[in-house]
């Protein structure tokens, strides 16, 4: 964490990344960077698992994460005009030649390209310097109700900064005492809502929709051994593309998580 974000925090009680009170869309100050794709945005060694159809939802599986980000005014119009042209492009194209390889490396691609620059910011993240138990709120109005800036040293080890309602979270930047972070919104019991990025520890990351701290809606999971785009319901997965560490790539439904062969 650079000097001007210590200044910037120790006068708004949060970096400008998370300063939701003072900007409509804090994440626009985060700096992008070069992607860096996996190997499962690339198309060397892919190929098809089974003799799975393509789904019938394909455009969206295809189109759904642009859409489902830039139209909940996550990161608004900044990723409305990223990569939209292509990506439609590319779900036209492959939808009727049944080519399911490169389909399922273009969606991986585009997923990986949306969440870049936020998975990095997540990384990178430092906490303030603080001890156990202190609570720094700045800016907004209302002693223990507070509605405004602040961040908190947990009794557990955790540690969040943003953007609080009424005394209780409810955007910001969240650190488990384990290392894993979570960048997005949450509910009145602190638990993920809407949409998210969360980074484990181990690097692997999910950036998309959440319901009460389950994955439900349209988003993207990095695995250690594979990636996936597409639709969850209740953290199983149910239509979406899905390549494999082996290579092997499926696009389609999903029963029980798994792909419908």
């Amino acid at each position: 964490m650079d000097c001007e974000n210590e200044i910037y925090r120790e006068e708004h009680g949060v970096i400008k990344e998370l300063d939701f009170l003072n900007f409509d869309n804090p994440y626009e100050n985060i700096k992008e960077s070069e992607v860096k794709y996996t190997k499962y945005a690339n198309p060397s060694g892919a190929k098809r698992m089974g003799k799975a159809k393509i789904a019938k939802g394909i455009v969206k599986t295809s189109f759904g994460l642009l859409g489902a980000l830039s139209g909940g005014g996550w990161y608004g119009a900044h990723m409305a005009t990223r990569g939209v042209g292509n990506i439609v492009s590319g779900a036209t194209k492959y939808k009727y030649t049944g080519d399911i390889v490169s389909m399922v490396v273009s969606a991986i691609a585009e997923g990986e390209k949306s969440a870049w620059k936020y998975v990095q910011f997540i990384k990178q993240f430092i906490p303030a310097e603080g001890k156990i138990g202190d609570v720094v709120f700045k800016e907004g109005t209302g002693g223990d109700l507070h509605s405004g800036n602040g961040h908190v040293f947990y009794e557990n080890g955790d540690y969040f900064e943003g953007y609080f309602q009424n005394g209780i979270l409810k955007k910001g930047l969240y650190k488990w005492e384990n290392g894993t972070k979570y960048l997005g919104e949450f509910d009145g019991n602190r638990l993920m809502t809407g949409m998210g990025i969360m980074v484990y520890a181990d690097g692997t990351y999910y950036f998309g929709e959440q319901l009460s701290g389950i994955k439900n809606g349209y988003g993207y999971q990095l695995y250690k051994d594979g990636a996936y785009i597409g639709d969850w319901q209740n953290g199983f997965r149910t239509e979406g593309a899905l390549r494999l560490e082996n290579g092997k790539c499926f696009i389609g439904e999903f029963v029980n998580d798994q792909p419908a062969l």
